[in-house]
């Protein structure tokens, strides 16, 4: 358990580096051409920026992070640091 909140602990420092990237790049003034049409809760995108995108995937890893609050807290499990945040210890 202490390698997966480790782990974890080092994504979320893997995030904030990109996003600090991403402000100096302008990530949003950019545009991505997605060849494929992008659907994302109900609605339809054939251009994207990074920002939008990045925006996109951090919503869905807040949705996973719920569920799995649910079962950490069920089986009792210690949170990772970075969530104590949250109030979650």
């Amino acid at each position: 358990m202490e390698r997966l909140i480790l782990t974890m602990d080092s994504i979320d420092g893997d995030l904030e580096k990109s996003l600090e990237r991403m402000i100096e790049y302008k990530a949003r003034e950019k545009s991505i051409d997605c060849s494929r049409v992008v659907k994302y809760i109900g609605n339809e995108y054939t251009q994207a920026s990074p920002a939008q995108i990045l925006s996109w995937v951090t919503e869905h890893e807040i949705f996973h992070d719920g569920e799995l609050a649910l079962y950490v807290r069920a089986a009792n499990i210690r949170f990772p640091n970075s969530w104590v945040a949250w109030g979650l210890r």
